[in-house]
């Protein structure tokens, strides 16, 4: 069962772990495809807005090299999330990157 965008909770957990959250970010990414346009839209944004509230440990878990494509990564995540037909493809290829590159600093 895929999960909605009002069941899919992206506060933080009990552990406070934002890596524990990566898992359910892939989940949200797989289900873009059935969204409408602004369901779409509304699940990038909030993928977006999450790491960038959340994530900022991760990102300077990683070496400086890689923060420098966190950061490029997630600039691009925001741009897409913001255009008025987002790019469902292209968005969950640059997540998808994002999660792997922050996944693997763990």
């Amino acid at each position: 069962m895929m999960p909605s965008i009002e069941s899919a909770s992206l506060q933080p957990p009990r552990d406070g772990s934002f890596l524990s959250h990566l898992p359910t970010i892939r989940e949200m990414l797989g289900s873009l495809d059935t969204l409408t346009i602004t369901g779409r839209q509304h699940l990038m944004a909030k993928v977006v807005g999450f790491i960038r509230d959340r994530g900022g440990d991760a990102v300077r878990n990683v070496g400086w090299r890689d923060q420098r494509v966190a950061i490029e990564l997630l600039d691009g995540l925001a741009v897409e999330s913001s255009r008025p037909m987002p790019d469902v493809h292209e968005f969950a290829h640059r997540a998808e990157s994002l999660v792997a590159l922050l996944s693997a600093a763990a």
